[in-house]
């Protein structure tokens, strides 16, 4: 159970992860595009204006407390592996 747990929390990261970098991606080709043209119709449009001034980057978060990427993988990877070599609270 706890081996499937990591495999799906792995996909969910990588998933997040692709996301992100494609959402970083389509920034800075809009960016290009708006630099680039020779029409000035991007350039003049309020709202891609908006949208790059204001610099948003996409996180994905589990309920707003983490966030959702390599580390939180790295966290459940090492909660597992001090739980299985033996490292068990007395109490539980």
């Amino acid at each position: 159970m706890s081996l499937y747990f990591l495999f799906v929390v792995a996909r969910l990261a990588h998933s997040a992860a692709q996301a992100r970098y494609k959402s970083k991606e389509f920034n800075k080709l809009l960016y290009q595009l708006m630099i680039e043209d020779t029409t000035n119709q991007l350039l003049h449009d309020d709202k891609l204006k908006l949208h790059i001034s204001m610099k948003r980057e996409v996180m994905f978060t589990v309920c707003g407390l983490f966030n959702l990427d390599y580390t939180l993988l790295c966290s459940v990877d090492d909660l597992f592996s001090y739980n299985i070599s033996g490292h068990h609270d007395p109490a539980g």
